[in-house]
C-alpha cells in the first residue's frame, strides 16, 4: 500500500521556458516578418525570421550570376 503523497505547483510561471515549432511556407514567413512590430521581443523574432529566410534562400533558390 503506497502511503506517499505529494503536491506539485509552479511558483513563478514567467520563468518557465517554452518551445514552439512553427511550420509554414517561406512566403508566409516573409509576410509575418513584415507584420512584426519593432519593439522587443517582436524585433528579435523578426531578426530570427530574417536569418531563417536568408538561410533557406541560400540553400534552396538558384543563384543568379550577380549573386555569386
Amino acid at each position: 500500500v503506497a502511503s506517499m503523497r505529494s503536491t506539485f505547483s509552479i511558483q513563478d510561471p514567467d520563468k518557465i521556458v517554452a518551445t514552439m515549432t512553427l511550420t509554414m511556407p517561406l512566403k508566409e514567413w516573409k509576410q509575418l516578418k513584415e507584420q512584426l512590430s519593432r519593439d522587443w521581443p517582436s524585433y528579435d523574432f523578426s531578426r530570427q525570421i530574417s536569418d531563417l529566410v536568408g538561410l533557406a534562400e541560400k540553400q534552396f533558390y538558384a543563384q543568379t550570376p550577380e549573386q555569386v
